[in-house]
């Protein structure tokens, strides 16, 4: 009866043996490293559950049903699961090894349209505060975006301050550009004509203008900006082209006089008229000392003060991901020494199997007593 539990057990391996290789492949080449990853982990843990299931009923029987068993049913099941062990220690190793190469990258997984929200949610936040927003330290500043984005984010979607600045740095230049393409288009669209139609048009002129043939990816974070009046200009596309300088805060300057599409926009109160009437009793000299935080070099102090943050954080990222690293080294380490002592048990085990079927009846009864207690010896070692 337990044989035939056995061969149940033994029948699981090769689905799942064949399954984790999948999943390996697409560990090391697929897009979406940490989901595959996952997989990958579960299949092994469960295929070393059954071989490690499977080694202990055989060992009992070897050790408990020893005279009821036929030894040449048993042993080469023995035989067949520790090299299946092997081959799962390989596998597992080879998941550690991508595990370790995903976590030094970081950067294995894009922002999701939830985290773009957030960071843009942060970003209007901060920059809207009539009090200081636009006159913060570019370091204050985007710990602050940072914290007001982790602060609604899970546990996955948690991010740095470089990661949240990285990310929006790079991808306003985009929507800007897009932006800019939408509002000249939008300048000459006949009114009351379809606006699906306009919108199909913006996107072949970005693809054209960007010189790219892959569609524009942030619409969604273009919906969310749009109506911010930074974004509500219109600018040609020689004037687009020369708006890549970004300040320290994420937003865009340029030497040119911005038109509104859509006539005057009442400014937000500013930082001094806001200061004023938080305060009413500062002096003019006060406000007009303020005024010099937003002035050049101030601007050049808080980009030396950004770069430093961003060196240091980088440190304390390096230093995280080489504990990560040690970790996995030496969870690696320790697989390949269990691979190690499998493979000189399955020597010991083929070596056994040899010497129980050589034929021994050319042997004088001194050879015969070696040879039986060479295998009595690796039996014990074996299997007692």
């Amino acid at each position: 009866m337990q044989i035939y539990m056995l061969k149940e057990v033994t029948s699981k391996f090769h689905p799942y043996l064949q399954g984790t290789m999948v999943l390996l492949t697409k560990v090391t080449w697929g897009s979406t490293l940490r989901e595959h990853l996952e997989q990958a982990q579960v299949a092994v843990q469960l295929l070393l559950l059954d071989a490690y299931l499977f080694l202990d009923l055989l060992e009992a029987l070897v050790q408990e049903e020893m005279r009821t068993v036929q030894l040449d049913l048993v042993l080469p099941c023995h035989l067949h699961i520790m090299w299946m062990k092997i081959r799962l220690s390989v596998i597992k190793m080879a998941v550690i090894v991508v595990l370790m190469r995903f976590r030094k990258k970081g950067k294995g997984k894009n922002w999701s349209k939830r985290e773009d929200e957030l960071l843009i949610a942060a970003w209007v936040h901060n920059s809207c505060d009539p009090i200081d927003g636009n006159s913060k330290r570019a370091e204050t500043y985007w710990k602050e975006v940072a914290a007001e984005y982790n602060k609604y984010a899970t546990k996955e979607q948690k991010k740095t301050v470089g990661q949240c600045k990285n990310h929006w740095t790079k991808t306003t230049k985009k929507v800007t550009k897009f932006n800019g393409i939408y509002n000249v288009e939008k300048s000459t669209w006949p009114s009351g004509s379809d606006d699906k139609q306009l919108m199909e048009r913006v996107r072949a002129k970005y693809m054209s203008v960007a010189k790219t043939k892959r569609p524009f990816p942030y619409e969604h974070w273009w919906e969310y900006v749009r109506k911010e009046a930074k974004w509500r200009r219109s600018y040609s596309v020689e004037e687009m082209n020369k708006r890549n300088k970004l300040n320290a805060l994420g937003a865009y300057s340029s030497p040119t006089q911005a038109i509104d599409e859509e006539g005057e926009l009442q400014r937000p109160p500013g930082r001094n008229t806001s200061k004023d009437a938080k305060d009413k009793h500062k002096s003019s000299s006060k406000s007009k000392c303020s005024g010099s935080l937003t002035s050049e070099s101030v601007d050049k102090f808080n980009e030396i003060q950004l770069r430093k943050s961003i060196a240091a954080e980088k440190m304390a990222d390096a230093t995280l991901i080489q504990a990560e690293a040690t970790k996995v080294q030496a969870e690696a380490e320790n697989e390949r020494v269990e691979t190690e002592k499998e493979k000189i048990k399955v020597d010991k085990l083929s070596k056994y199997l040899d010497l129980l079927h050589k034929n021994t009846s050319a042997y004088d009864d001194a050879q015969k007593k070696r040879h039986e207690q060479v295998l009595n010896f690796l039996a014990n070692d074996l299997f007692g």
